[in-house]
């Protein structure tokens, strides 16, 4: 098992490298930082001259195959660390320089290895598979783009990170894309943005409804007096009818119109139905239902929805 995850990690280290020299084409100018491999996968960190998009993923991955395809070998070499920081200060790469710098402070090291591919080279400590060739160009897929401030510290540049990942087989990598969107799927955290967000959209106006009743209800209660029960009606009708005109189709709201309604009737059938402890009752339902609709169907739509 150890030896398995040994070779699939370096196979995703050389993804790395492949990776690097594929931006190393499309930005000449980039400066490079670090390319690790880790779980399920791999990224690089890049300073450059432009923001990435999602859309330039393809274009790389693109060109990813094509070096892929053309088999370079990756040659390691040993550097005195005194020629490696003047070999890749004239590249400028000062992330390297930097890199190579606190080894010497760190390890008091005499040489540091440098691996190159086709017109790619980078200071790495390896191992890598013999060529690119070995990586199944099928087997690979760029994933996202994220921030990522140099050595983790918010002091330094913010670099743009690229992830990835790789596999032995087309087949390995399209069970980890299932899995991801299986996982995707069942996660609950974005199932709530998803639904707050849609469910929010649709109650929108129920919302806007909800400032307008509420001064309506104050005015009505204070100026004209009206008694908890008139008060309890209104509160009702003026709901219902929001709900019908907005989303009298919804099962789940459905449900709502219908509890209102009864209560709608059961308000309208006596004038002393609300008396003594019934009043308070009406005047706390009054205010649950004026302050909180849209909570109510927010809650009616995922238990009923």
């Amino acid at each position: 098992m150890e030896k398995q995850l040994e070779k699939i990690d370096i196979l995703r280290h050389s993804a790395a490298h492949v990776l690097a020299a594929a931006v190393l084409e499309m930005f000449p100018k980039a400066k490079f930082a670090i390319g690790p491999s880790i779980e399920d996968g791999f990224y690089y960190d890049f300073d450059l001259p432009r923001s990435l998009t999602q859309e330039d993923l393809p274009e790389l991955e693109k060109k990813m195959k094509a070096i892929i395809k053309k088999n370079f070998v990756f040659e390691r070499k040993e550097m005195p660390v005194k020629e490696a920081i003047e070999f890749f200060k004239e590249m400028e790469q000062p992330y390297k320089v930097e890199l190579i710098e606190d080894l010497v402070k760190n390890g008091k090291v005499e040489t540091v290895s440098v691996y190159t591919s086709g017109n790619f080279v980078d200071l790495c400590r390896g191992p890598h598979l013999e060529s690119t060739g070995k990586i199944d160009s099928e087997a690979v897929k760029l994933t996202k783009i994220a921030g990522a401030y140099w050595r983790g510290d918010e002091k330094n540049k913010m670099l743009q990170r690229i992830y990835g990942t790789a596999w032995e087989t087309k087949a390995d990598l399209e069970n980890y894309i299932k899995r991801l969107e299986e996982a995707e799927k069942r996660d609950h955290r974005k199932i709530g943005k998803t639904r707050t967000c849609s469910l929010s959209t649709m109650l929108l106006p129920v919302c806007l409804f909800s400032i307008q009743k509420e001064l309506l209800f104050i005015m009505s209660s204070r100026i004209f007096g009206l008694k908890p029960r008139k008060i309890l009606i209104m509160t009702l009708f003026f709901a219902h009818q929001c709900l019908m005109s907005q989303y009298g189709n919804n099962p789940a709201i459905g449900i709502i119109i219908k509890r209102i309604c009864i209560l709608l009737r059961l308000a309208k059938m006596k004038k002393n139905l609300l008396c003594g402890r019934w009043t308070v009752r009406a005047l706390f339902w009054s205010t649950i239902i004026r302050r909180n609709l849209t909570a109510i169907c927010l809650c009616a739509m995922r238990k009923w929805g």
